[in-house]
This record gives structure tokens, C-alpha cells and sequence, in this order.
């Protein structure tokens, strides 16, 4: 897809059992812009993040960030690397304040300090509550923190999967924006899993459509937006 990409996965298989979740998937996503990887339940989105982050095994193929081969390393050696995942539904941890949460993002790192005020420039609203326990948040204020805690490890590639979850429309549109913005300020890179198609699209440069494992669509953001017969067949909108 992308010229000069940052991030490229060539000919993913992975399985489950006979399954076969990817079958040769490749893509490959610009740096400092934003890949929509879109598709129904079960087309293998999912599985794709968490075989780029390592959760999960390839069978086969390749996945790279820059020049360094990301296909066998462990989670906690991608984290270095510079890879974060925010996981469907978040996955922090709501007996924690706020800042206990962030930090765990960054335990590694030398500069936390800085980070987290970093961090908090980001998202003001999770400086104000910085002492209170994540139980307190609302949804949208806890994607916020699952995304400053991803962003804790100073990430090269975020990966995000169903950000906008059980998030009214207010806080969906809210949520992207906010992705938006800080791909253009920050020049992260963002590979963003959604079954809301039209918020992922109208934020992102480039689009790919899953379809039982494999990729059925690949083009730009606006030409997925407009393609009727693409979206009736596989976004059902």
C-alpha cells in the first residue's frame, strides 16, 4: 500500500487450530499516518494485532518495523522495539489511580518523568483525575487512559483495536479526533482495528478490508469512503 512504509507485514498466515484466522495477509502503513483495518466479526482484525504484537504466533510470513524483523520477538522485547497495543476494551486496571496506570506503561524507560507530563499535555483530563482510581472514569476518559499508557513506552506504532467500543456517538467522534490529532502532532503511526467503518475511514489515510483472513480491499481512506459497492458488500453501510 504504502511507499517508504514504517510498518509492513508480508504474506501473514496464522491459525487456530485448522482455522486459518490470516491467510497471506500483506500491508504495509506509512510513517506518521493511519491504517484502518476494517471488516465483520470474525475476518481476522483482531488476530491480526495480536500477531503483530506478538500474543499471537504466525504460522508464516513476515512483519516489520522499519528495517528490524518484529516476526518472533516477544511482547516485551516489541515493546522496546517500539511497538504498543491498547487491546479491545482497554485493558486497564480499574483498582489503580490514574497515574499508577500510566506509569506501569513506562516502567522500563529512564524518562518517565517526562513522559507522563508528556502524557498529560496530551490528555488534560487524566491530569485533573491523575489521583483517582479508573473505576471513576468514563469510557471514553478510560480509552484515553489505555491509549496514554500505550503511549507511556514512547511507541513508533500504536496499535489499536475497537477503540470506540460501547462509546456513544459524541465520545466516538471525540475519540478519533483526538487519534487525529496526535498522529499529526506527534508523527505516530497507527494501524486502528474498528467495526465503525465510517469514523475509522474519516480519520485515516489508507483502508484495508478483511474478509474471512484475507484482504479483499486495499486503498486510500477516501476512495473506500466512496466506493458504494465496496461498502454494501463488506461494511454494511
Amino acid at each position: 500500500m504504502s511507499e517508504n512504509a514504517l510498518f509492513r507485514v508480508e504474506d501473514l498466515v496464522a491459525s487456530y487450530g485448522a482455522v486459518k484466522a490470516l491467510n497471506g495477509v500483506s500491508l504495509s502503513v506509512a510513517e506518521g499516518s493511519i491504517c484502518a483495518v476494517l471488516g465483520a466479526n470474525g475476518a481476522g482484525k483482531t488476530t491480526l494485532l495480536r500477531t503483530v504484537s506478538g500474543l499471537k504466533r504466525a504460522d508464516s510470513g513476515r512483519i516489520w518495523l522499519g528495517d528490524t524483523d518484529l516476526t518472533r520477538c516477544a511482547p516485551e522485547r516489541l515493546a522496546r522495539l517500539g511497538v504498543a497495543h491498547v487491546p479491545e476494551g482497554a485493558g486497564i486496571i480499574v483498582e489503580l489511580t490514574v497515574e499508577e496506570n500510566l506509569r506501569l506503561g513506562g516502567l522500563w524507560r529512564s524518562d518517565r518523568a517526562a513522559t507522563l507530563s508528556s502524557t498529560y499535555d496530551l490528555f488534560p483530563i487524566l491530569r485533573e483525575r491523575r489521583n483517582q482510581p479508573a473505576s471513576n472514569l468514563s469510557g471514553g476518559e478510560r480509552q484515553m487512559l489505555a491509549i496514554g499508557r500505550a503511549l507511556m513506552c514512547r511507541p513508533r506504532i500504536l496499535l489499536l483495536d475497537e477503540p470506540s467500543l460501547g462509546l456513544a456517538p459524541m465520545a466516538t467522534r471525540q475519540l478519533m479526533d483526538l487519534i487525529r490529532q496526535l498522529c499529526a502532532d506527534t508523527g505516530l503511526t497507527v494501524l486502528l482495528v474498528e467495526q465503525n467503518a465510517n469514523s475509522a475511514l474519516s480519520i485515516a489515510d489508507e483502508g484495508v478490508v478483511l474478509n474471512l483472513g484475507t484482504i479483499a480491499v486495499s486503498d486510500t481512506a477516501d476512495r473506500l469512503l466512496s466506493d458504494d459497492q465496496m461498502r454494501h458488500a463488506y461494511l454494511g453501510f
